[in-house]
């Protein structure tokens, strides 16, 4: 999503002194990010890691940090509860549970998941 987001918006960036041109660093980036993983395919599951492989971008174009902001800290979706109708921060949830699974369901899936993160990326890379 931040990929699609900052190609979709460069052409907006021109005051932050960017411009197309530069998704070349952004391609860059991702594609030294996909070769640690293939290095390192447990990487997939380190939030650190995978939360900060935009991180540059962030730093230097205040609407993607806001977008940023929007997404995985502020984005809310309204949840029906029986209780009380709480709403939660939507991918925060889906962040932490992937990340951090508690689910033994999820936790099996763990082999899984680093086991494509290799595949995959030898397969893009």
């Amino acid at each position: 999503m931040p990929f699609r987001y900052l190609a979709g918006k460069s052409h907006q960036f021109r005051k932050h002194g960017w411009g197309a041109a530069d998704m070349s660093r952004v391609i860059d980036t991702l594609y030294s990010k996909l070769e640690d993983i293939k290095e390192s395919p447990s990487l997939i599951l380190d939030e650190t890691f995978m939360m900060n492989i935009f991180e540059d971008y962030r730093n230097e174009l205040p609407p993607f940090q806001e977008y940023w902001d929007l997404m995985y800290n502020r984005k809310q979706m309204r949840v029906v509860c029986r209780t009380d109708g709480t709403s939660v921060v939507h991918y925060n949830r889906i962040r932490h549970r992937l990340f951090h699974p508690s689910k033994a369901s999820d936790v099996e899936t763990t082999p899984r998941v680093i086991e494509l993160a290799g595949v995959a990326t030898e397969a893009i890379v």
